[in-house]
């Protein structure tokens, strides 16, 4: 298995086309009138917690989970 090594850039830029609304705040009407998934309760605190070490670190905009 290689190792492909990205410059921060270039994953932030990937991010952000495929998930637009953490440029523009606003989430599409079409997502945003869906009802959360019944876990969101209990799964959101985990994403949350920043203490843990995840393989994959990066962060999300404040605004991205405020419901």
């Amino acid at each position: 298995m290689a190792f492909h090594s990205f410059a921060e850039e270039q994953l932030t830029d990937r991010i952000r086309f495929e998930n637009h609304w953490w440029s523009s705040g606003k989430v599409e009407e079409y997502y945003g009138s869906m009802t959360p998934r019944l876990y969101l309760d209990l799964f959101e605190p985990l994403v949350a917690n920043v203490l843990v070490r995840r393989a994959v670190q990066g962060g999300l905009p404040s605004s991205c989970c405020s419901r």
